[in-house]
């Protein structure tokens, strides 16, 4: 007798290594999904923008990454005693205007030297629907707590979506031509939409991406949103507010996900960096103690044999820690 309907996990042509680089931009479940891997060492880099929701955001994010867009003063706004930009999260907002932009292209560096290098980059979409702030008319990633009378609100059409995720692939391959490309939706129900906006919302998104992953060779899918809302489709795998997923929810999905893009080389890797991770995270109440030096003597080792069985992969910060 079944009692759930499992989704089917996707097979990919390719798989990835422990030590392959990825790149994953889009909303927080991505980055709910990257701190899994982060875990496991794996050299992903995640929404080097912040969070980003809808398919202009993250194709105007992908365009600022590669030069091809400027971030002029229109772009920048003094809003309750800091300045923010229009396409970054609030965490980069200061109370200075050179210190926001310092920061911005700092990240903007590291960020496409990342993509640049990436084996995988992947793209969470949140929602089709858009900001446009009114005094400008350009497409805001984050309004900053500005009143809402100050933007006009719109759900993109699946041409615009379409049009927006080809800009976004060919963008990509500009800047890496040899990355693979895999899109997924967010789970997270945009409840402040209502459920009707939502559900429609999220299939433009559905069927855009499958317009897409039909003709660019170098695309695919991966069902985040279906393993959510068919495979656990119970409020036990959801938070409090009934709209996010458990950490088990998010592990459960992450595992899957790693099953689909890993070899078995880097599901080994990541089994044993994790040991590493969660002794090294372990509480300890006294660290001067016989029982603790032991402790890190031991663990010192066992990170040294890994340094060992995985040369490719850096464990300089994880000895330091030993010491």
């Amino acid at each position: 007798m079944r009692f759930r309907t499992e989704v089917e996990n996707p097979k990919y042509d390719f798989k990835l290594n422990y030590y392959d680089k990825i790149f994953t931009i889009g909303s927080c479940f991505a980055e709910n999904a990257a701190d899994y891997l982060l875990k496991r060492k794996i050299n992903i880099l995640a929404n080097p923008l912040g969070v980003l929701y809808n398919p202009i955001s993250i194709e105007n994010g992908i365009k600022l990454l590669a030069g091809k867009i400027q971030i002029s003063e229109d772009d920048l706004i003094y809003n309750q005693y800091e300045w923010h930009s229009f396409y970054h999260h609030s965490d980069f907002s200061s109370h200075e205007k050179d210190l926001l932009i310092e920061g911005i292209n700092k990240n903007k560096n590291e960020a496409i030297s990342h993509l640049s290098n990436s084996e995988l980059v992947v793209i969470t979409l949140g929602t089709s629907f858009i900001y446009k702030y009114l005094r400008t008319g350009k497409i805001v990633s984050n309004c900053h707590k500005i009143p809402q009378k100050e933007f006009e609100k719109k759900r993109l059409t699946i041409s615009e979506t379409v049009a927006s995720l080809k800009n976004i692939v060919e963008l990509l391959n500009e800047i890496n031509p040899n990355t693979k490309i895999i899109f997924t939706v967010s789970p997270v129900r945009h409840w402040k939409d209502g459920a009707e906006e939502n559900q429609r919302s999220k299939s433009i998104l559905i069927l855009s991406i499958d317009e897409i992953i039909k003709n660019k060779k170098n695309c695919f899918y991966y069902p985040s949103y279906e393993m959510m809302i068919d495979d656990l489709r119970d409020y036990r795998f959801y938070k409090d507010d009934l709209l996010h997923p458990t950490d088990f929810a998010v592990e459960y999905i992450s595992n899957k996900f790693i099953d689909s893009i890993f070899n078995d080389e880097a599901k080994v890797f990541m089994k044993e960096a994790f040991q590493i991770w969660t002794s090294l995270n372990h509480k300890v109440r006294n660290r001067e103690s016989t029982a603790y030096k032991k402790f890190t003597e031991s663990l010192k080792i066992r990170i040294e044999e890994i340094s060992k069985k995985f040369p490719k992969a850096n464990f300089d910060d994880e000895l330091n820690k030993t010491r």
